[in-house]
């Protein structure tokens, strides 16, 4: 009888984060009887805010989002996968993927981890109640939202959410303003208003002023939650009609939400479809793992054209390949969510990903978030923020 090995991975813990993975991990074991795989879920706030140096001790595979690559391939935590894994496997995943997802996980010439699961920052409606489409425009939204009242709009507006909302808005400022220079992004698709010496300063204010009112639209709780609690609040009761901003959850435009979300691509500052901050989900392989070649297999099986657009469609995943995003079933299955997400999230950036950047990222979205609580002026804010760039960030 053959040996068990067990590969051991750490995720978050969401549907969308968890069950895609346990399916294919049970689909594996049907290639490969003698790997088990055990997945440990951790909290969203985790998943978010926390050094994969403090996580991956006692794993094998990793899966995590992109701010965190410069300071693990500093720590070394991760096998880059581009020595271990064929370079026509490599370019097929490139280049069949959702926005900048898969360059998200390169560093120094390296690839880091396989996109997994591809997000950006869209609007979400309940089209029960609204009885209309999500609007394109920020004036509209803006609009929408008074005529709803406060109490039945709802912003993912915690420190981290409010931060990339603010980001986004600059993202979309650019595009109304300068679209020919400022939301043109360099080869690794980071915008070039976000330079190596920080945000473009009257950017930054500008995009803080309008996070500022777009919070005066919506409830007082929005302060205090992350996507997860407003799109649970939005399918499990009717008091949300509106969240104008908030990472999209596929998981909320199936069938079996009790009551389903709707996704909209962003609304933009003009009539053309805008990027947003892009977010996602990388499988990494543990450096200190002892079971490397199956770890790397496992990666490799997991963000295969089959797996991805089966975990769409069974396991209610939110694939990173644009085959799956584009898969007739998939759409049907989720209200057509992959199709309306998709101009946004072809569109999103990438934050810097120097191994100073998610340290700046605590800071400044905590600045941020307490200045508005506080009532401090916008240019203050601004300047709180720009004072804590360092250049070990990009």
């Amino acid at each position: 009888m053959t040996e068990q090995r067990i590969l051991r991975g750490i995720t978050w813990d969401h549907p969308r984060g968890i069950d895609p993975l346990r399916f294919l991990s049970d689909r594996y074991r049907t290639i490969e009887p003698d790997i088990q795989i055990e997945w440990t879920a951790r909290p969203l706030r985790s998943f978010e805010d926390v050094a994969l140096a403090e996580l991956v001790a006692g794993h094998d595979l990793i899966a995590f989002d992109h701010p965190f690559i410069g300071a693990a391939v500093r720590d070394g935590v991760l096998l880059p996968l581009d020595g271990l894994v064929d370079g026509e496997k490599l370019t097929d995943r490139a280049s069949d993927v959702m926005g900048p997802s898969n360059e998200s996980y390169r560093r120094e010439g390296r690839q880091w981890a396989l996109a997994f699961d591809a997000a950006s920052m869209v609007a979400a409606t309940r089209p029960d109640l609204l009885g209309a489409s999500a609007p394109s425009t920020w004036s509209d939204t803006r609009e929408l939202a008074r005529e709803l009242g406060r109490s039945r709009v709802l912003l993912a507006a915690n420190p981290t959410h409010l931060w990339g909302t603010a980001l986004s808005l600059c993202h979309a400022l650019a595009a109304s303003e300068k679209p020919d220079s400022h939301t043109a992004c360099s080869p690794t698709v980071e915008p070039r208003w976000w330079t190596r010496d920080g945000i473009a300063p009257d950017l930054l204010s500008e995009g803080i002023q309008q996070a500022r009112d777009l919070v005066e639209l919506c409830a007082v709780e929005s302060l205090g939650s992350d996507p997860v609690d407003v799109l649970d609040r939005m399918s499990q009761t009717d008091e949300i009609v509106l969240s104008p901003l908030v990472f999209a959850y596929v998981t909320y435009a199936r069938s079996g939400a009790m009551h389903r979300v709707r996704f909209s691509a962003a609304p933009s500052f003009t009539a053309s479809p805008v990027g947003t901050l892009t977010g996602g989900v990388g499988l990494g392989v543990v450096r200190d793992s002892p079971l490397t070649d199956a770890a790397v297999d496992f990666a490799l099986f997991a963000t295969a054209r089959g797996s991805q657009r089966d975990a769409a469609v069974v396991a209610g995943g939110q694939p990173a390949r644009r085959s799956s995003w584009e898969d007739a079933e998939a759409n049907l299955r989720t209200d057509g969510f992959f199709e309306a997400c998709a101009p946004t999230m072809a569109r999103s950036f990438l934050r810097p990903r120097g191994p100073g950047y998610p340290r700046f990222q605590r800071l400044g979205a905590e600045a941020l978030h307490e200045g508005i609580l506080r009532g401090e002026a916008t240019s203050r804010i601004a300047r709180d923020i720009a004072e804590l760039w360092t250049d070990d960030a990009v």
